[in-house]
């Protein structure tokens, strides 16, 4: 068991440098040094915590000690012995990174503890959207407040980053009506899209792929316009590449099924994103950088959702497919166009 053994680790430096053009190579002799390697759990927790509050407090080896903070902060006995301010301040000292795993890490358990938004956190992420400093693409996915909407939708990140943004944080921004058009408004500009344009049977694809898109504004007269869509059985033929969904890499002589969709399908998982029926939480697990998708059932089935969860990937941005799995029936039909109603009525 290596846990019960001494390990001896030898290590050999060789430093060059130049100086006035010279390259000078420095001769190190070999320095063994040896350390008792200790399974985790056997190693006191007052200990184990120390570690962890070095590593906050100290932004440099990032690389060295990214899997320690990421097994340290898994760890709810240890964690909860760390005061906000401390993470709060690990997240400040990490300004211009390459890697944004552990101001993540923090961020997800200051938000586990209501402790967000933070002033702190706010000037200092407001301060970089303005610069487009630093991982905000990832951050502000796990740190969010409300003044941040227009600066992002006013800021130089790709459309899709903010679209990622805000779809994850559509909780907080879309109980305001006026958020909701702002929303609509820069999403529908970066894709081109006019509400008022006819379908074109040669462009439906591409219409498909941008409601839902659009979707995620939660808009009350994009909600409308999806409407009058639940009627439209109008069918169309699209390249179907998920069954390689697992694949590191497409095998050889790899080919996409091709399936027929519904453009009333389409509408229908457009209006359930519109409606909050789709939402990404912060999973509970302490130590984890992900969102979970929750489906809700208030006009879908259990039944239904379970089989979505099975055959679809909820990490898919925009619900790739969700509209192969969900076929409109009357009686769907009438449940979201009930809640729309609900919605319109309640606005």
């Amino acid at each position: 068991n290596i846990s019960d053994l001494n390990v001896c680790a030898l290590f050999q430096l060789d430093f060059r440098y130049k100086l006035n053009g010279e390259e000078i190579n420095l001769v190190c002799e070999n320095k063994p040094f040896c350390f008792e390697w200790v399974n985790i759990n056997l190693v006191e927790e007052k200990k184990l915590k120390k570690r962890l509050l070095q590593i906050i407090r100290n932004p440099h080896y990032r690389w060295v000690n990214n899997y320690v903070t990421i097994e340290l902060m898994s760890k709810e006995n240890i964690v909860s012995n760390i005061s906000t301010k401390y993470l709060i301040k690990g997240v400040l000292l990490r300004e211009d990174v390459m890697s944004a795993t552990e101001n993540i890490l923090f961020l997800t358990e200051i938000a586990r503890r209501k402790a967000s938004p933070n002033k702190k956190l706010t000037n200092y992420y407001k301060k970089r959207i303005n610069k487009r400093k630093g991982q905000l693409y990832d951050e502000l996915q796990y740190y969010w407040d409300n003044t941040f909407l227009d600066d992002v939708l006013n800021s130089e990140l790709n459309w899709l980053h903010v679209h990622r943004i805000l779809e994850v944080n559509a909780k907080f921004w879309s109980s305001d009506a006026k958020n909701t058009k702002k929303v609509y408004e820069y999403l529908a500009t970066s894709l081109n899209f006019e509400m008022n344009e006819s379908l074109r049977s040669e462009k439906i694809i591409e219409w498909a792929k941008n409601i839902k898109l659009i979707s995620t504004s939660m808009d009350l007269d994009f909600m409308n316009y999806l409407k009058k869509y639940l009627d439209d059985e109008t069918e169309f033929k699209v390249e179907d590449w998920s069954k390689y969904r697992n694949y590191g890499m497409l095998p050889k002589g790899s080919k996409p099924d091709t399936i027929i969709l519904r453009v009333c399908d389409v509408a229908f998982v457009a209006l359930l994103r519109t409606l909050n029926q789709f939402e990404y939480e912060l999973t509970s697990k302490m130590g984890t950088q992900f969102y979970s998708l929750n489906i809700k059932d208030e006009i879908l089935s259990t039944e239904m959702i379970n089989n979505l969860k099975k055959n679809i990937s909820s990490n898919d941005i925009n619900f790739g497919m969700f509209e192969k799995e969900l076929k409109l029936t009357p009686e769907l039909k009438k449940k979201i166009i009930n809640s729309l109603e609900i919605v319109i009525n309640k606005s």
